[in-house]
């Protein structure tokens, strides 16, 4: 196991310990069929996960390139599940859209995502 992998493990026990539960629904198959012009609906996937809801500081907002909206928030999520910017998500079971995505990979490891989140 390299060092960045451990370190992945340990935040992903961390966020699983002392983060809620956070649920990323991500839907997928919609189809259009041409001849009767309607869309098929797709399946909704529910996508199990820890992440901690935070406000931001100004190293995140920098991070993410600003254009933070009052009641914006920053959930760290854990790396076991890497969030789409199509997804939504339940927090505590509270829906929240998702804006901008911040992978935080060292070398090309995944350890976390900061995501910024909008009711």
């Amino acid at each position: 196991m390299s060092f960045y992998e451990g370190l992945a493990s340990t935040a992903s026990k961390l966020l699983a310990d002392k983060g809620a539960p956070v649920v990323l629904l991500r839907e997928s198959g919609e189809t259009f069929d041409p001849v009767n012009g309607r869309v098929t609906p797709g399946t909704t996937k529910q996508l199990k996960t820890s992440g901690v809801l935070t406000s931001f500081t100004k190293t995140t907002e920098t991070e993410l390139g600003g254009n933070i909206v009052a009641g914006d928030m920053l959930l760290v999520l854990s790396a076991e599940v890497e969030p789409l910017s199509t997804d939504k998500l339940l927090v505590n079971g509270e829906p929240w859209q998702i804006v901008r995505i911040l992978p935080v990979n060292p070398a090309g490891t995944p350890i976390s995502y900061k995501v910024q989140v909008r009711k």
